[in-house]
This record gives C-alpha cells, structure tokens and sequence, in this order.
C-alpha cells in the first residue's frame, strides 16, 4: 500500500461531537430552542448517532422532560443523498409541524427565507468551519404539505475533536512512504482545517468537481488523474465520489487502503486495494472490508505497515537464497563432473539439503528491517542477484578445488598433506555448505550485511549447521560410504578461511547488483515528494487553488465591508 485514503468523522476523529454557541435566525425562537427544535427529530436516543447524542447531550433536564410530550408521527432517516433528517411532529396540544436536519446548505436551499439570512447563514458556516466546527441546519414548517415553507431557523456548530493518536499515526505512515488523503462528505473549510491540524496539507479538493470532467479542466487546468494524485484532501464528496476516486488512484498505478465507518464508505472499501473498518463500524462497512479493526484509532495499521514489510522481507530473503543455492550447486556440480570427470556422493548432497532446509525455515522468525518505503515486487531483480550469488560462490568453490586438486600449493605453503579423492569431497562439501548458508547473512539485508543485526534463531541455526558440517568435513562419514572421507582439521580450517575471504566481496557484489537492477521506485516518486517534510514548490493544481480561495476570500471581505 502506497496512498493511504481515509473518511475524516468516526475514523480520523472521535465522533463524539460536542455543540458551541448555537446561532438563531429568528426572532421567535432562541439558540436554546433551536436544539430543541433538533432534539424532537430524535427517533430513538437510545440507538440515536453522533449528532442526536450531542443534542441530548446539551439539552438541560426540563427541555429533556418536555420533549415527552411532543410525538413523532412520521420519519424520514439520513441519506447520502439528501443529506437531512426530516420528522413530522405531533405537540402537546395537537398541532402538527415538520423540523429538518442536516447539511447546513442543503436545509438554506430549501428554505423560503433563504434571500433574507443566506448571506449570514453563509458567513456563519465559513466562520464556524474555519475554527473546525462542522455545522447542521435546522428549519421547520408549520405547512400541512410537509414538504412546503421551511424557514431555516438556526446553525448548530458541531466540534469532533481528532482521536488522540491520529497526528502521530498519519506522521508514522508518511515516514513509511505513505501518502495520506482524507475523504470526508463535511464542508471544505471544515476539511481544511482538520487537515491542518493533522498536518496533511491544505490542498483539498470539493467533491462537486467529479461531476463534470470539463469542469476539471476549466478549473484547475489539469486533468482528473493530475488532480487525485496532487489532492491532499477531498470535501463534500458522495459515496459515489469517494468510489470514483479510489478508481483514479488504480489507474494512476497506487495500491490503495481505505479506512471507513459508515454505509456511505462501502463502495470505496470494497473498490480499495486494502478496505479497512474502523472500530465501531456499520454491519455494512465491516462487510465490505477486507481488515476490522477491534480497538479505536488508526495507530494499529502502523504495525500492519511494519508488519507485513517484515514479512516481504523474509519471503524475499528466502527467494534469493533458495534461488542463488539453486544456481550454485547445478552449476558447480555439472562442471565439475564435465570438465574434471568428478562425481560428488549423493549422500553428501542430502546432507547439505538437509542442513540448508533448517536455515532457511528460521529465516521466517528472523529480524527484519522493514524497508523506509512500500515494497514492489521486482522478479527480475531477485533473479539477477541470485543468479549472480550463484555464479559467484561456484567459481569460489571451482578456484580452491582446482588448487587443491591439480596443485601441491596447500601442501608446500601450510605442510598440510595431500587430500585424495574422498579427503577432497570432505574439503568440497565443507566449503559448499560454509559459503552457501553464510550467503544468508547476503541475501538478509539490503546495505551491507554488518550494518543488520540478525535474529538470534538465525545466527543459531547457521552455527548448529556449521559445527556439523565442520565434524562431517573433517572425520567424513563411516567406511560404509567409501567415497565421503574426511579433510582433516588443517583443510577445516583451510575452508573456513576461504569462506571468510570470498564473502567480503560479496556484500559488494550484492549492493553493485542492487543497483544495476534496481527497484523501480517511480510509482512511490510522489510519497517522497509531497510527503517527506514540506513541499518545495506548488503544483499548477495547488496554485489555481491559491487563487480560486484569495478570489472567494476577497469577495466575501468586499461584502462584509459593504
């Protein structure tokens, strides 16, 4: 996972709203009784969101007492699309009144009064939503059509705090090479300023903008793709934006996760590479997610970054090594029984199977450095640097057979005595198992192989292996198998020396082969950009941006003034 999507209410914040300073439009009522007006469209307080919560919440204990004698006798719940509760009200005295709640702008489009107060609602919103206050309209009518003459008769501002660990979470996935982009259906300038209090970057996109791509164009002067990938942000969106836009991000080659709550965000955990369900999720969204998580907070998909980063790690590990052993001992075997006429018993091969099998299974509890940013699997990589070790550790075994078979040169120089045909198969099998598991420790890291310290299981098995195989090379194995002899400790030691030369230059070997094919980290090119400290230039996106809000910014202080 590179990019990162995430709904901002229930997941990036508590959800759990508190109300500041209510504002009334009307004469007749007060900014009291514009939450009690709220508080009678509570179905059922008992199974009552986050909203009726916070009304109830605020409400003193007389109005709670009051509301018993008002009766819903019709309800309409919140939907996506109109984006307000509606209920039909039955007072203590018989008489029947209609209240709507909900997006502040939708409950001014569809009032009568909206010429007299829709440029103060307006100012109101954009006040509230500067301070982070997310806000819901309330009108009623008195109409016996319920559908005809609401008066919008107040704002409600709505503060839902981030959840404790979201700004150490999101700062944690962008050190991860991560790109976070949160979604959220509220305001823009809410979605503004919860952005810079997470420190995500003030470059948010409003939702309507999906609606025509022409639009786009006109604009932004981008097309859509540029767009979502430059985007910090998306307000105001739909459950279909939210779709559209985790599709962008798979044409534009991201492998997405997205967080979500509610029945609005089942379409993008499905369509994401990674739908994850918050705590406290809908039957819905845990359905169509891939991940539920079981506690609040976002901080656990850190350790599932961390986590599953180990794991590529150790999978690749255990590829290049079975890849490059693979190599080696066909190569090396074929040549010498080609070339040289020499045969290797078959019982040594299953010696060395057996020895290298138990090192590569604790390769799966080894300490793994997960990598800075999201892995790519890259097969032609780890078959060129496996091939490579291969070729490498077969022409070291090939050089000290060829001196110790055609030449006297360990003989003359250390007085070691002469090996033959078995002694030279104890020194082979010595040398082939001491350079391949030692290959381990290579294949393990991707810097040099001193600069990461391995799991002691690791270290372990390697040495357990090794004392073995030194016994084995040196005293051979009984007369039953005539053609294992032993070396001797002189030739032990001879093996081990050799081993310890030749694996120098393969850490080199490795980081020049790392970087001849390298890891094609292009499509991660933006995480590192727009995510790792502040930006060092806008984007032609984020300056028409710039513009459009100093443009709307001006217009709104010119009418102020007047």
């Amino acid at each position: 996972m590179d990019v990162l999507c995430s709904d901002k209410t229930g997941t990036l914040t508590k959800n759990e709203l508190t109300i500041k300073d209510p504002k009334s439009y009307s004469k007749k009522y007060s900014a009291e009784d514009v939450v009690f007006k709220a508080a009678l469209g509570v179905k059922n307080e008992e199974g009552a969101d986050a909203i009726d919560t916070a009304l109830m919440q605020y409400l003193p204990n007389d109005k709670k007492q009051t509301l018993e004698n008002y009766q819903i006798i019709d309800y309409i719940p919140f939907n996506p699309t109109d984006k307000f509760t509606a209920a039909t009200i039955k007072g203590p005295k018989d008489e029947i009144f209609h209240i709507r709640k909900g997006a502040p702008q939708v409950i001014l489009k569809g009032s009568s009064n909206r010429d007299e107060v829709g440029s103060q609602v307006e100012d109101d919103i954009s006040e509230f939503g500067a301070a982070g206050y997310r806000c819901i309209g309330v009108s009623v009518s008195t109409h016996k059509n319920k559908d005809k003459n609401y008066k919008i008769i107040g704002l409600i501002p709505l503060f839902d705090p981030p959840r404790d660990d979201t700004a150490i979470t999101i700062k944690k996935c962008v050190e991860l090479g991560i790109g976070i982009k949160m979604i959220t259906g509220d305001q823009l300038v809410i979605a503004k300023e919860t952005c810079r209090q997470l420190d995500i970057g003030t470059n948010i996109i409003p939702g309507d903008v999906f609606v025509d791509k022409n639009k786009i164009h006109e604009d932004y002067g981008v097309p859509r793709s540029q767009l979502v990938e430059d985007a910090d942000g998306f307000a105001q969106v739909s459950p279909v934006d939210k779709y559209t836009i985790i599709k962008q991000l798979h044409k534009n080659h991201h492998i997405v996760g997205m967080t979500g709550d509610g029945v609005n965000d089942t379409a993008a955990l499905h369509k994401a590479d990674i739908g994850i369900a918050v705590a406290g999720a809908t039957d819905a969204a845990r359905s169509a997610a891939d991940i539920v998580l079981k506690t609040p907070g976002l901080s656990v998909i850190v350790d599932a970054i961390v986590g599953s980063r180990k794991i590529f790690k150790r999978m690749k590990t255990y590829c290049t090594y079975s890849i490059s052993m693979a190599v080696r001992v066909v190569l090396l075997f074929t040549i010498l029984t080609v070339a040289y006429n020499w045969y290797f018993p078959t019982v040594a091969m299953v010696i060395l199977a057996v020895l290298n099998d138990g090192c590569m299974m604790a390769v799966s509890r080894d300490r793994a450095k997960p990598n800075p940013f999201p892995d790519k699997w890259n097969g032609i990589s780890v078959f060129s640097v496996a091939i490579a070790y291969g070729i490498y550790l077969t022409v070291s075994s090939i050089v000290i057979f060829e001196i110790a078979y055609s030449t006297t040169w360990f003989e003359t120089t250390f007085g070691l005595h002469h090996l033959n045909h078995q002694g030279l198969v104890g020194l082979i099998y010595l040398q082939v198992s001491i350079g391949g598991l030692a290959t381990i420790f290579i294949c393990r890291s991707r810097s040099f192989s001193f600069m990461e310290k391995p799991g002691l299981l690791v270290i372990a098995a390697f040495v357990v292996a090794q004392v073995i195989a030194s016994v084995i090379g040196a005293y051979g194995l009984p007369n039953q198998f005539e053609n294992f002899g032993g070396c001797g400790w002189g030739y032990v030691l001879v093996a081990w020396v050799w081993c310890i030369i030749w694996y120098i230059p393969m850490d080199i070997l490795k980081v020049i082969c790392y970087q001849i094919t390298k890891i094609d980290w292009s499509r991660h090119e933006y995480t590192k950009k727009m995510y790792t400290g502040r930006r060092t230039r806008l984007t032609k996106t984020q300056r028409n941006m710039s513009k459009r809000d100093a443009e709307a910014k001006s217009t709104v202080s010119t009418s102020k003034r007047g």
